[in-house]
């Protein structure tokens, strides 16, 4: 099955920034328009407020086989994706990018992964010469462990992350509308163009 970017409610990114130059468009004009951020707004901040709204698909995502390699009758040659709502990413979005602002402060700087204005560079040079200064100095053999969690992202307790988020001291509204976003979040999985019944990732 081909699946598109637009998730649930088949809306892409190109409409909201299609409306968005309209409206700047018409503004100019001095023409009657529609202001989509400021709805858009409206909506987001009234669901980081209230929560979202159960008989909405909302935080509904469709996870769809794609095709990878070799043979196509093979389901090891297909890696499942889940396509979600574009408000949904928006949000998510914004809540990353206030935490990103702040995480410089959060983080220890030996943590170097997935955190902006940080290189993985530096802990590689820091291995390299504590292996160097055992070989040469301490005249000791060394090893070093590397510890991968495959897909960790995927494996993570949500009731974990919400105690992780109090730990650090994050903003309650913050805290909230993570919460929000995970607690009716639902998959239905998409095999030749037919849906499942949704069912809860939790």
């Amino acid at each position: 099955m081909h699946c598109n970017k637009a998730g649930p409610d088949g809306i892409p990114y190109e409409l909201w920034q299609h409306l968005h130059c309209k409206f700047q468009l018409d503004s100019k004009a001095q023409t009657p328009s529609f202001n989509v951020i400021s709805c858009m707004k409206t909506v987001l901040n009234n669901i980081q407020e209230h929560g979202v709204d159960a008989r909405t698909q909302f935080t509904l995502g469709w996870m769809c086989p794609i095709y990878k390699k070799k043979e196509r009758d093979q389901i090891k040659n297909y890696h499942p994706i889940t396509l979600l709502n574009t408000n949904y990413k928006l949000l998510m979005k914004t809540l990353s990018i206030h935490l990103a602002s702040h995480i410089h402060s959060l983080i220890h700087p030996d943590q170097t992964g997935f955190i902006p204005k940080r290189s993985i560079f530096d802990p590689i040079r820091l291995s390299q010469t504590m292996c160097a200064y055992y070989a040469d100095f301490m005249e000791e053999d060394s090893v070093i462990v590397a510890l991968d969690q495959e897909k960790a992202d995927d494996k993570i307790d949500h009731h974990y992350l919400l105690e992780t988020l109090k730990k650090f001291q994050l903003p309650d509204r913050f805290i909230q509308t993570v919460h929000f976003l995970y607690k009716n979040a639902e998959t239905a999985v998409i095999i030749n163009g037919v849906a499942n019944t949704p069912f809860s990732m939790i």
